[in-house]
């Protein structure tokens, strides 16, 4: 299956951080969250995640965080 192109405007981009910081997080050893179907969605998008700028070390700590807000958004 070809990439998927993506294109989505500025404010709309951030959307992409959790997705891009689980599947950064999905490729180290030890991972923290384990998302591996974050890893795979990512490999499937066709989409510049370097324009991002999230760095491989606090990529677990962007996706914690969101996941966890998400949450606490939810429950309320």
């Amino acid at each position: 299956m070809a990439p998927i192109k993506v294109q989505l405007a500025e404010a709309m981009e951030t959307s992409l951080i959790t997705l891009y910081g689980k599947a950064l997080d999905a490729g180290q050893n030890p991972t923290i969250l384990g998302d591996t179907m974050a890893a795979n969605a990512v490999e499937k998008i066709d989409y510049d995640f370097t324009r991002l700028k999230v760095a491989t070390t606090h990529a677990a700590n962007s996706a914690a965080r969101a996941t966890s807000s998400a949450t606490r958004t939810s429950g309320e």
